[in-house]
């Protein structure tokens, strides 16, 4: 995380900004699935996509390409902390965005949708990453988008997400969080760049 603190502030304040007009619109006019489909990610995409972006424009990305440390590994496990930091900052903002609505919506329901986006995200995220090029890194938040706006295109969506069982979301976050847990260790383990054979070769 060295020399990242710009990266960091710059991405938490972009996320404390969007919650006022995702709390106005939770309060005014209900569509919670959708809103919560797409914020949860948000933190996680802003950390990862800047950090990336600027070890691009520092030009560190081709130095630290060329250590014995792995890359992919570092990066990983850097990606990892910015997953649990955005896992407690989605509770904090669900139960904030709960009061906001009145405390209908069922809590549960709202931290499973939550959690379900953010871990598949996580893993759509490092699955793109390794095309290894620029533009893959803006395929993920592309495709979210696009799945949030098909959401939020469908008037039943809060009704039938958000009151399903409670095994159901217990299934799904545990699938989601299985399935990003594993490509972590793939882009881990990604063979090319990094590591002590790039080193000395």
């Amino acid at each position: 995380f060295f020399g990242m603190a710009d990266c960091l502030f710059l991405a938490v304040a972009a996320t404390l900004a969007c919650l006022a007009p995702v709390g106005y619109v939770a309060a005014h006019e209900g569509q919670l699935a959708p809103l919560l489909f797409l914020f949860s990610p948000f933190l996680y995409a802003a950390l990862t996509l800047l950090s990336l972006w600027k070890e691009r424009m520092d030009g560190t990305w081709e130095w630290r390409r060329s250590c014995r440390l792995p890359f992919r590994a570092v990066a990983a496990l850097r990606m990892l902390v910015f997953g649990a930091a955005s896992a407690a900052a989605s509770v904090a903002a669900n139960l904030w965005l709960w009061g906001v609505q009145g405390q209908e919506a069922p809590l549960a329901g709202m931290l499973g949708v939550s959690f379900s986006s953010l871990f598949f995200y996580a893993a759509l995220s490092l699955a793109c990453q390794r095309a290894r090029r620029l533009g893959a890194l803006f395929a993920a938040p592309a495709a979210w988008c696009a799945l949030g706006a098909a959401l939020a295109a469908w008037e039943g969506a809060d009704a039938v997400v958000l009151n399903a069982p409670i095994a159901v979301f217990v299934l799904v976050v545990g699938a989601s969080f299985a399935l990003c847990l594993w490509e972590f260790g793939r882009f881990a383990a990604w063979p090319g760049e990094g590591g002590l054979r790039y080193a000395f070769r």
